[in-house]
């Protein structure tokens, strides 16, 4: 009743918000149920004792309450089983048949939540001393010793966790009466950094595992009838770290020369090692040029061209996870041209004067002029003079190198001279009169 009517109230209140959210009516505040106390328990009890496992569940709407023994759910009104108003469940006399896993689940509309409770019911037997002479009572109740036993709970004995993760390692021994349980770390008591026992040593927790956890844990459960043992052979395995800055790493080579990317690694198990360019996977067997070395972990390219450049990626690999290291690579050429050796000779005569510089390089090179080993601006001139004769230099440079083209300019005549004439002081204009001027200095 109280879930229908629960139901019915929260889709009043979500209609209301839908016609007016700002001015809700009823809001219901689900909470997922949850413990009191949580976690696992280990309960062990004589036969013929009132038995009375809980379950404090608490939530809102209040959780409904199911019982299953060893994976069967429990109906109360049909068995030797009661259920308590808070939801634990009750034996009246416990006996050995009642031994085994219960699981308590508190179920709500927000969600649900379950614990388990392991019962270990220990039957006790009459000893007759009858013949031992008249003792009142003429019999007594003890219980039998009974070894301990480590129940096989389905957690594997070979365990691999990864570094920094939790790690727990149960030990439910029974026994009559209750075992001791100790732990051993590889042959020695348990005494490290981060481990922690707790209930009663059933339980041997480590909430981040290091490299130094890894080997064998076993526990040992003791009493006056013997003794058992278990032990877990713990792997630690660690995700790959790859040694030196995790920035982007920039390298600059010479054409034809050679360039090697490292990519120190480690971890467990050993991480394996894949490179790319560009977002292409390098091959072992693909491009004679680069070479795989020390399992991967050098890269080297041999002779190295211009397409040689652009970014290049480590990425290293376990089952414990991957880590990415990056180089970009620039391949730098000198300048060239396609230019003899040698100066070239250029005769001009009266007329604008242009000196090519064409080179090519990587980066692309500055250019500096020279006239006579002296600095200059670097342009066209105009009409060539007698002064503008001499040895010209286009020197073009980067970091990879430099390349020089030669200039050996003459300037060749002059602009012809004007001729006027004149006679008797006056000057003559042919045009003007019965006088011929020929061109250059041939005679009138």
């Amino acid at each position: 009743m109280y879930q229908t009517l629960y139901h019915t109230l929260y889709k009043v209140n979500l209609f209301i918000q839908g016609i007016d959210s700002r001015k809700p009516m009823l809001r219901v505040n689900d909470q997922a149920p949850s413990f009191k106390e949580p976690g696992d328990t280990i309960m062990e009890k004589v036969a013929e004792t009132h038995v009375v496992l809980p379950c404090d569940a608490q939530g809102s709407p209040p959780p409904r309450v199911r019982w299953f023994k060893n994976g069967l759910e429990i109906h109360p009104q049909q068995s030797d089983f009661s259920l308590a108003r808070d939801g634990s469940l009750v034996i009246g006399a416990a006996s050995a048949s009642h031994s085994g896993d219960y699981k308590c689940v508190a179920t709500n509309d927000a969600g649900s939540v379950q614990r388990k409770t392991r019962l270990k019911v220990n039957v006790q037997y009459e000893l007759d001393l009858k013949d031992k002479g008249p003792l009142p009572p003429n019999s007594i109740s003890c219980v039998s010793p009974v070894p301990p036993e480590i129940p096989d709970d389905g957690q594997p004995v070979n365990l691999t966790v990864t570094l920094k993760q939790p790690l727990t390692l149960g030990c439910d021994a029974f026994g009559i009466p209750s075992p001791s349980i100790t732990w051993t770390k590889d042959g020695h008591s348990v005494d490290s950094p981060g481990v922690y026992l707790q209930n009663g040593n059933r339980l041997l927790r480590i909430y981040r595992v290091q490299s130094e956890h890894g080997g064998q844990f076993a526990c040992t459960a003791e009493n006056t009838a013997g003794e058992a043992r278990r032990a877990y052979n713990i792997v630690v395995q660690a995700p790959p770290v790859i040694s030196g800055t995790p920035r982007l790493q920039k390298l600059a080579v010479v054409l034809g020369q050679e360039v090697e990317f490292q990519c120190r690694v480690s971890g467990r198990p050993a991480p394996r090692v894949e490179w790319s360019r560009d977002g292409e996977v390098l091959s072992r067997d693909g491009d004679p040029h680069v070479e795989f070395l020390e399992e991967g972990q050098v890269l080297r390219v041999k002779s190295v061209r211009l397409r040689d450049q652009g970014l290049y990626q480590c990425l290293a690999r376990n089952n414990a996870g991957t880590q990415t290291r990056q180089f970009r690579l620039t391949v730098q050429a000198p300048p060239s041209s396609g230019a003899l050796a040698g100066p070239r000779r250029c005769p001009w005569f009266w007329l604008p004067t242009v000196l090519p510089c064409d080179v090519e390089g990587s980066p692309a090179p500055s250019i500096t002029w020279l006239k006579d080993n002296h600095p200059i601006v670097p342009c066209g001139w105009g009409p060539a003079q007698g002064e503008s004769a001499g040895l010209y230099t286009c020197r073009a440079s980067n970091p990879a190198g430099s390349a020089h083209i030669h200039y050996s300019l003459s300037v060749l005549g002059s602009p012809p001279p004007r001729v006027r004439w004149f006679k008797n002081g006056l000057e003559i204009h042919p045009q003007q009169s019965d006088f011929l001027c020929w061109p250059a200095t041939a005679p009138l």
